[in-house]
Formats: structure tokens, C-alpha cells, sequence
């Protein structure tokens, strides 16, 4: 229990609460209003008209105490056990309003539905049939009526169903499936820095990103972002091997210069990244992803990612056809239970001390890796020290699967020695040892 008893806070607060009780527009006002109103005209004509007066008379009174005794119930709260700063600006009170809206017109059914009952022409239930009226008049109205209803509550049906359809399908809606497909039914609460990546700048901008990431993922630390463009010519022919359609969005489009960050750094987007626990990625996204190629040698599909707990995990193999069709990185990533793994098989260079160095394995090996009849579409041919140094260093363990002669050329000339199949932490390499 906080409390509101000093400092002017309670005259604000009941204040607010008799200008929202009375406010006109608002629905829970709007609802009781009508109530009230159905309640008035039943009593006209089952009250006064048929002679039942004490059954709508109770159930109006019994509905009037309840509301007002309610909304005293809401004051008190507000008063003795809500944050001042909620109070002051009478956090959920449409909603409390409404639940008791809702079991008002619920009892009033109800208590209208019996009071009629009375007032029918036969009150033996076992002789009710379809002569059962006093006049024929009052058969055809009852008949009539009850079509008039039938159709109404059909219609009320139908038309709530729609809208439940409609508001699936919006925009908006998009946003929450994907949320709801990737953290699942999550009713832990977390106080984990998240970061959410969306290429859906209208919904980042009106806040419903993270209104509806802090909900599903049960944490009020979430930030989203949209925007991760860069100016320097790296990044530009990043984005280009993506499509210039995607280059021209998010680079010249209309609204470039309103868009933030358009100078945004390495040195920012890793900054940036370390203030999190997580990201989670929820589309694929051109600037976050060619930033990551950029600074991390890969790309990231739609998912939930740590930004550092797990570990990067680098699969070295001779075996071209399955690091080409994937197999080594999916079957790596289910052994070693982490999906922040890659695998690579070439390491060729064009220097002559590196050739000098695969010389010294077999002519065989040399031939095949720098001369075979494929080498115009093997790629990184001209991958330099500082390439494999910066590979490597985005890595914190490599595994070698066999005794791969690209690699361990490379290790002999930079770090003078060869590394047999096993897994090796980044930094010993880095550093010569074994």
C-alpha cells in the first residue's frame, strides 16, 4: 500500500476520477448511460403497463448500488494502493470501468429475461404451445419479435467475427505473429537487454515494436531499431550484392535526410551490440545484415540471438561438397549445440611463400587447391594475412575436422606452426601455441 494522503495528491486524483466517471465520450459512461435507459423503458411497459414494478425496480436499484459501489471501490485504489504517478493519470481506469459495464448489462439481461417470463399469458411451463397468447395480436408480435432478434444476434455475430478477422490481418498484427512465432508463450519475466530488429520503420517509429516485444518477451528493457545504415564504400557494395532495390530504400530513398545515424560506425553498431543480452531479429534485414557480413563474415535469419554468451565457433574441412551444400554447418551446429557456427574449406593464397609452403606438403595438394580445373569460381584466391587474422579473431574456437593443407600453410607461414584435427581456442592460434 503506497498511499495518497498528503500533498495535494488526493483532491487531483478525485478530481480526475469525477471528470472521467462523468465524461460522456467515454465508452464505460457511454454503456452505463444505456443501461440505465433499457432499464427505464422496461419499467414503463413491464413495470407500469403489465403490473410487474417490484421486478424491474430491484434489479435497477440492485444494478445502480453495484455500479456506484464499484466505482468507490476504483477511488480507493487509486487512492491507497496505486504508484502516484499511475494515479495522478488514472492508469486502467476505462478498463475497470468496462468490467463492471459488461456484468451490469449481464445481470440486467438476465433479471429482464425473468421479469418477462412473469409477465407472460401462461405461466404453467407444461401448457405453453403455439396457443398460448392471450390475443392473436400478441402472438404475431412475440413471433415478430423474436425473428427481429434472431437476425440482429446473427448479424452481431457475424459482424464481431470480422472484425476479429480484420484485426488479424492488419499490419500491426504482422508484427505480433512474428514476435509470438519466435519467444513462444513466454510467462517468465526477464530483466534482459534485448534489442528487436525490424525493416518495419512505420511501427518502430510509433512505438507498437516495442510495446509488443516488451509484452511477449515479458521485459520492460526492450529497444527496436530499423535503421543501421552506413556511407562508407564497403558497406554500399554490402548492400548492393543484397539488390539495388534495397540499396535505393534504404539509402536515396525520399526521406534520407530525416533518417538518423546515417553515419553510423563500426565502432557504434559493436558498441551498441555489447549494451545488449540479446537480439532478436525478426525479418531479414538488409543494413543489420550487411553490417554483420562486414564486421562478422555472415548474416543472421530471423531468430533470437545472444550477443555474446554463446559461442562463435569456426569448422575448418577439406571437404568442399559438403561445406558447399551446408551439411557440415548443420550437422557441426546439432554436435556442438550452438547455432553460431560456420565452416570453411578454402584458404587459398597467391603469394609465394604461401605456395612455397603447400610445395612442401605434396605437389598433389598443390595442384589441386591452387591449379584444378575449377579455381575461376573458388572464391577469396587473393585472401590476404589480414583477412585471415580478421577471420579468425570473430571466432572464439576453430574445429578441424582433418589435416587441411590451406589452413595449416597459412598457420606455418603466419604463426610458424601446423594444427592436427581437434578443437583449438582463437586466441592459441592466434598466439602460436597448440
Amino acid at each position: 500500500m503506497t498511499g495518497h494522503v498528503s500533498g495535494g495528491v488526493p483532491e487531483k486524483i478525485i478530481k480526475l476520477f469525477i471528470k472521467s466517471v462523468f465524461d460522456v465520450t467515454s465508452l464505460s459512461t457511454q454503456g452505463i448511460i444505456i443501461i440505465n435507459l433499457i432499464l427505464l423503458v422496461a419499467f414503463i411497459i413491464l413495470g407500469i403497463r403489465l403490473k410487474h414494478k417490484k421486478g424491474v425496480f430491484l434489479a435497477w436499484l440492485f444494478i445502480d448500488v453495484s455500479i456506484v459501489t464499484y466505482y468507490i471501490s476504483i477511488l480507493l485504489m487509486y487512492l491507497t494502493a496505486m504508484p502516484t504517478d499511475e494515479a495522478l493519470q488514472l492508469a486502467g481506469f476505462e478498463r475497470y470501468a468496462s468490467s463492471m459495464v459488461i456484468f451490469a448489462f449481464g445481470y440486467m439481461v438476465m433479471a429482464l429475461a425473468w421479469v418477462m417470463d412473469e409477465c407472460l399469458y401462461e405461466q404453467i411451463l407444461s401448457k405453453r404451445n403455439a396457443k398460448s397468447y392471450k390475443t392473436l395480436l400478441n402472438k404475431r408480435l412475440y413471433q415478430y419479435a423474436t425473428l427481429v432478434l434472431a437476425i440482429y444476434a446473427v448479424g452481431m455475430l457475424l459482424s464481431e467475427n470480422n472484425s476479429i478477422v480484420f484485426n488479424n490481418n492488419q499490419e500491426t498484427n504482422k508484427v505480433s505473429k512474428e514476435l509470438h512465432k519466435l519467444t513462444g508463450n513466454n510467462m517468465d519475466s526477464s530483466k534482459k537487454r534485448i534489442l528487436v530488429v525490424t525493416a518495419d520503420k512505420e511501427h518502430v517509429d510509433s512505438f507498437f515494436v516495442q510495446y509488443a516485444s516488451r509484452y511477449y518477451l515479458w521485459d520492460v528493457n526492450v529497444d527496436a531499431r530499423e535503421n543501421f545504415v552506413q556511407a562508407d564504400k564497403e558497406f554500399l557494395e554490402l548492400m548492393k550484392s543484397y539488390s539495388n532495390n534495397a540499396t535505393s530504400y534504404y539509402l536515396w530513398n525520399e526521406n534520407i535526410e530525416a533518417r538518423d545515424d546515417f553515419t553510423f560506425t563500426d565502432k557504434d553498431f559493436i558498441a551498441m551490440l555489447k549494451t545488449y543480452d540479446e537480439v532478436v531479429i525478426l525479418d531479414d534485414h538488409y543494413t543489420f545484415n550487411a553490417l554483420t557480413k562486414k564486421l562478422f563474415g555472415r548474416t543472421y535469419a530471423p531468430g533470437v540471438y545472444k550477443t555474446s554468451d554463446k559461442k562463435r565457433i569456426l569448422v575448418v574441412t577439406a571437404d568442399k561438397e559438403h561445406v558447399d551444400s551446408f551439411f557440415v554447418q548443420y550437422a557441426s551446429r546439432y554436435y556442438l549445440w550452438d547455432v553460431n557456427v560456420d565452416a570453411r574449406e578454402n584458404f587459398v593464397q597467391a603469394d609465394k611463400e604461401f605456395l612455397e609452403l603447400m610445395k612442401s606438403y605434396s605437389n598433389n595438394a598443390t595442384s589441386y587447391y591452387l591449379w584444378n580445373e575449377n579455381i575461376e569460381a573458388r572464391d577469396d584466391f587473393t585472401f590476404t594475412d589480414k583477412d585471415f587474422i580478421a577471420m579468425l579473431k570473430t571466432y572464439d574456437e576453430v574445429v578441424i575436422l582433418d589435416d587441411h593443407y590451406t589452413f595449416n600453410a597459412l598457420t606455418k607461414k603466419l604463426f610458424g606452426r601446423t594444427y592436427a584435427p581437434g578443437v583449438y581456442k582463437t586466441s592459441d592460434i592466434l598466439a602460436g601455441k597448440g
